[in-house]
């Protein structure tokens, strides 16, 4: 801790008023001992500590924690910088966990995402883009969840896909579309609130906003158009085109409306 405090002190006190006949022994009260030496035939001024002590690096001057006064030709070409001169990533940890490195191929890499954040990109505090799971992509505020164990999953749009647990091959694309789907698979929703109320039904194609809103559990149906088969909760094997086609539908099955309101008393 003495050898951390003096370092610190030495960093953002005493930079730059070393020179090659004067050093710094430092002691951290267990007998294991430091010295500090400016080096001026370094160009970059590397002040080199023993195993055990460490390294400090500086030109000139410290990267304060606070914040920096950048100079150079601005925004563009500023003269400080962070990262490294040799071919190493640049890695950022917190809590002794890596959360994303910069290569130095080339690119910045990110984990696998995890239930407890790491790989996660976030906005406001919410989860904005993650991969949670086996080849799933979410993006959208609060889309998807950290604990999904389905595969190949795609839901883009603000809570979408967030009750997701098991289910593979869904497609959501949306805000609110497939947001209680758990275990439903194989499953197209495009539009606002489309197949909102799904949670296990299969193999369902909803296309426009409001469309197959409250199948809960029913499997292959296929609804097309503005609030398209909205009623149908548990109906199978429907086809439906048109605006609010179909739409007073709940349990019925195998039927084929096409138009504005057709089957609008179908039930």
């Amino acid at each position: 801790m003495k050898l951390f405090i003096l370092s610190f002190l030495l960093c953002f006190g005493f930079v730059g008023t070393l020179s090659a006949q004067h050093s710094l022994q430092l002691d951290d009260g267990a007998g294991h001992y430091s010295i500090i030496t400016g080096q001026t035939v370094n160009p970059l001024d590397i002040f080199l500590l023993p195993p055990g002590g460490g390294m400090l690096l500086t030109s000139g001057s410290c990267w304060m924690t606070g914040g920096n006064t950048l100079t150079g030709i601005l925004p563009s070409l500023p003269t400080e910088w962070f990262g490294s001169i040799n071919a190493a990533d640049v890695v950022m940890q917190t809590n002794s966990s890596e959360q994303f490195r910069l290569l130095s191929s080339g690119g910045i890499n990110i984990p696998p995402t995890i239930s407890t954040g790491a790989g996660m990109i976030f906005q406001n505090g919410v989860r904005f883009i993650h991969s949670a799971g086996f080849n799933n992509f979410f993006a959208g505020s609060a889309a998807g969840n950290g604990t999904v164990v389905g595969i190949n999953n795609v839901a883009i749009g603000s809570n979408s896909a967030t009750a997701l647990t098991t289910g593979v091959q869904n497609t959501f694309l949306g805000s609110l579309t497939g947001d209680n789907t758990t275990t439903g698979s194989s499953n197209t929703f495009l539009g606002y609130h489309a197949g909102d109320q799904n949670t296990t039904g299969n193999e369902n194609t909803f296309l426009g906003a409001g469309a197959g809103e409250k199948n809960t559990t029913a499997n292959g149906n296929i609804a097309v158009g503005f609030q398209a088969q909205f009623n149908t909760t548990t109906g199978i094997h429907n086809t439906t085109v048109g605006y609010q086609s179909n739409w007073t539908n709940v349990t019925s099955s195998n039927i084929t409306t096409v138009g504005y309101q057709a089957g609008a008393l179908t039930t």
